[in-house]
């Protein structure tokens, strides 16, 4: 395990941004307290993009909790026009209010927000970035019930990927969506199929977020296909690994589906 690291063990802004945004991978809690701190230690920075990105991101980290209404408030600011030459901020806020419209199931306004988030990262020559935000834009095919369209977007991406060194975590993501879309097409043994290839890529553990997604999804389709007591085993193990890592808002949110549909 890596030793704890405080913000005073950085330089820059931008080095613990870096480090923030790959810890809120695997300690949620921690990545909040270090963005806090660092909001302090580097407060005579505050004028700068770096600083605000800092800013942004600590909010994104608190909606991840279950508070979402400081979010939206800056991320909406920083994608205002008098930003644009902040490039870089504001793909980030882009790709984040993407998320969370997504999250209120607005699925145009959320498509809106990727695009936006992708042409700016291709524009700041981010692959990365470009391509976290091309495969949600497929989600938002999925969620509008354009399937094809979804498909070969994920299909593209996971064959541009593949094996790539640092792109572990997007390898297991599209694979991932492609197990959902397999589902919301009523393909539940391909939907299955897809989720055990993610859980088989390496290094899969080393994203706890990622890994509770996986399991949410098995045990929605072993519900739908009234196999309760694996979809409770599975449902048990997503709500763990979110509470354990800090995604309290996810755990709760799980629970109330489950629950209503139960109902």
């Amino acid at each position: 395990m890596k030793a704890k690291r405080d913000a005073e063990d950085f330089s820059a802004v931008v080095e613990v941004l870096d480090h923030i945004k790959e810890l809120q991978h695997h300690d949620l809690k921690a990545a909040i307290e270090l963005a806090t701190e660092a909001l302090v230690h580097f407060s005579t920075e505050r004028d700068s993009e770096d600083f605000r990105r800092l800013e942004l991101r600590l909010a994104h980290l608190t909606y991840l909790t279950g508070d979402p209404e400081p979010f939206v408030k800056i991320a909406e600011t920083f994608v205002d026009p008098r930003h644009r030459e902040e490039k870089r901020l504001q793909a980030e806020s882009h790709g984040l209010l993407g998320i969370y419209y997504q999250n209120q199931d607005k699925p145009l306004q959320a498509m809106d927000h990727y695009r936006d988030a992708s042409r700016l990262y291709r524009l700041l020559m981010d692959r990365i970035g470009m391509i976290k935000n091309l495969i949600s834009q497929a989600t938002c095919h999925r969620d509008l019930r354009e399937f094809r369209f979804a498909r070969n977007l994920l299909e593209s991406v996971q064959d541009g990927i593949q094996g790539e060194p640092g792109m572990e975590r997007l390898h297991i993501c599209a694979v991932l969506e492609l197990g959902r879309l397999s589902y919301a097409t009523g393909d539940y043994a391909m939907a299955v199929l897809r989720l055990g290839d993610a859980l088989h890529i390496p290094g899969v553990v080393e994203f706890p977020n990622v890994l509770g997604d996986i399991y949410r999804e098995l045990a929605r389709i072993y519900q739908t296909e009234d196999h309760c007591h694996i979809s409770q085993a599975f449902l048990e193990a997503a709500i763990a690994i979110y509470q354990e890592n800090g995604y309290v808002g996810k755990a709760q949110s799980l629970r109330e589906e489950f629950a209503a549909e139960a109902a």
